[in-house]
């Protein structure tokens, strides 16, 4: 099987695609991702900080009972 003679490679078709979009178009899902990894990251950190004193809160209560 050969290959058609009008087909272009990938590198071709990128730069195709590359001057028919302007730079906006680059970053086009950029916002909802960081937005995203923004508010994943905020969960995590209060999670993290409600465990963290939950488990402080804890061991104080085990040493002052064994004492």
């Amino acid at each position: 099987m050969q290959a058609n003679k009008d087909t272009k490679s990938i590198w071709q078709q990128l730069i195709e695609i590359m001057k028919q979009l302007d730079a906006k178009d680059y970053y086009k899902g950029l916002q909802p991702k960081l937005l995203q990894t923004i508010l994943n990251n905020a969960f995590l950190l209060i999670v993290y900080e409600k465990l963290r004193k939950l488990l402080a809160w804890m061991l104080k209560k085990y040493v002052t009972r064994k004492n």
